[in-house]
């Protein structure tokens, strides 16, 4: 974030806080956006300032102040306090907590609490907008940034995946409020309870899909698979876990491939992408 862009929203701050924010310092944002840490009055606050990319990344922030909202109602989110009416940035309460890494990924135990924050995530009401993979899908393509032959080679093999994932989530039957980047960088953990950060991605979808970012996403060992999934199920019955799970790691992962694609400048490099891509190979051999 640049300091003009700081500076510009901090001298504004009577349109949307009812002290002056003083500004404490950096945060890490991301690859997408950029966050600073405030303080205003007696409390702390997260300022986010929106990446430019949002379009690009079929980001609907007002999708996303809805599941927001919704889940900080729960005790699932820190409270969204503003947003920009043009969604330039939005203010959040700051949680003072600890920030998973990947060893919690490797801690059964932990996966046990992930697995129950997701259920909670998935029990949330309805809300507006759907994820409609084809469409960002073809998005992302229309403003990828970097070539990869690999990928290419590949393509009529996740094609294929990709229109079997479609057509069987057009019943819309099991859709729930998905978080779609519950990574460990947007979990925080405070006083043994967990937070759910960053709801650019929320959407209306299959289950399945978040699960398949957990899993995939995260680089789960294959061995922590089924205690993860069984605590789910216990704590979300309802919830059908389809024989295409795999599947939907395929197409979790190929949308992966595709934003590092999109993202393919200074913060992404075209070696992360190859190595996404051949991460994608392998599961594509695990059908």
């Amino acid at each position: 974030m640049s300091d003009a862009a700081i500076d510009a929203i901090v001298a504004d701050w009577k349109s949307w806080a009812q002290y002056k924010p003083r500004i404490i310092g950096a945060l890490n944002g991301g690859l997408s956006n950029s966050s600073v840490l405030l303080q205003i009055g007696e409390q702390r606050c997260v300022l986010r300032l929106n990446g430019r990319d949002s379009e690009a990344l079929a980001i609907n922030r007002r999708q996303e102040a809805s599941a927001h909202r919704s889940a900080a109602q729960q005790g699932l989110a820190p409270a969204l306090l503003y947003q920009h009416p043009h969604q330039r940035f939005q203010v959040s309460e700051y949680l003072q907590g600890r920030n998973w890494t990947e060893a919690d990924l490797s801690d059964p135990s932990q996966l046990n609490k992930l697995a129950g924050l997701l259920a909670s995530i998935h029990n949330l009401p309805v809300i507006e907008g759907a994820l409609d993979i084809a469409a960002k899908v073809a998005l992302y393509k229309q403003y990828q940034r970097y070539d990869c032959a690999a990928l290419v080679a590949l393509t009529p093999a996740i094609d294929a995946v990709v229109d079997t994932v479609v057509n069987t989530n057009s019943a819309t039957e099991q859709h729930c409020l998905c978080h779609g980047d519950l990574l460990a960088a947007n979990i925080v953990e405070r006083q043994g309870r967990l937070w759910a950060l960053d709801w650019e991605y929320a959407a209306m979808t299959n289950p399945c899909f978040d699960l398949a970012v957990v899993l995939e996403g995260q680089s789960i060992a294959p061995s922590l698979h089924s205690g993860f999934l069984d605590t789910y199920k216990k704590q979300r019955p309802q919830t059908v876990l389809a024989h295409t799970l795999v599947q939907w790691r395929i197409v979790y992962s190929y949308l992966d491939v595709l934003w590092y694609a999109l993202r393919a400048d200074n913060a992404v490099t075209g070696q992360q992408v190859e190595h996404k891509v051949a991460q994608l190979a392998l599961l594509l051999g695990r059908q």
